[in-house]
């Protein structure tokens, strides 16, 4: 959850070429792999490659443990609340990447319990309650049972509370949006039906 407390090296190239070296990869290769890591978490490596790892700011921390994990290249990436600590701007970024890293063929296993994270970013969802899977499916299914939701003990997103809420009032709209895209989509439309009425 916070892979930047597992910082230890005396530099930011040595931390990101400490797993690269446990599985024997020659020198000779591991520097392109140390900066191919952090151009790809957004940190320049004439800037931070030989800086203390433990002088940098929280997010930039958080930048150099996936770093890590990135210059190793594994086909399956686990985080376990990878937002956690971050502001808004680190909240998108790593959203980003995590969507870039599976548009590229890896498998990532992201551990949430921000339910608007979830809708905005997931394809499949599965929610797991002392071990057991009691939802698996896409977002929309998934949040649309409010059984498996109470379960766990977990609130819809935000945006799919807000639309199910104004059904309930008596607004003519699905109310199935899960993301604040679709809610937008659902509002305006009924917004825009009232007014041509």
């Amino acid at each position: 959850q916070y892979p930047e407390q597992q910082l230890f090296a005396d530099s930011v190239y040595d931390e990101i070429a400490f797993g690269l070296r446990n599985f024997g990869v020659p020198e000779e290769h591991i520097k392109q792999k140390v900066e191919n890591a952090l151009l790809t978490v957004g940190l320049d490596p004439a800037v931070y490659a030989q800086r203390s790892p433990l002088a940098l700011s929280g997010g930039q921390k958080r930048r150099v443990a996936i770093g890590c994990m990135l210059a190793i290249s594994p086909q399956t990436f686990i985080f376990d609340e990878p937002a956690a600590g971050l502001d808004s701007a680190g909240r998108i970024w790593i959203r980003q990447l995590l969507c870039q890293l599976n548009a590229s063929g890896h498998t990532v296993i992201w551990v949430s319990h921000d339910m608007a994270e979830v809708a905005e970013t997931a394809r499949r969802v599965i929610i797991m309650d002392m071990g057991h899977i009691i939802a698996d499916g896409n977002p929309q299914d998934v949040f649309s049972r409010q059984d498996a939701l109470d379960a766990a003990g977990l609130a819809p997103s935000p945006a799919a509370h807000l639309v199910r809420e104004l059904k309930e009032r008596g607004a003519d709209i699905p109310g199935i949006a899960v993301t604040a895209d679709g809610a937008f989509a659902e509002i305006a439309a009924y917004l825009e039906d009232k007014a041509h009425v």
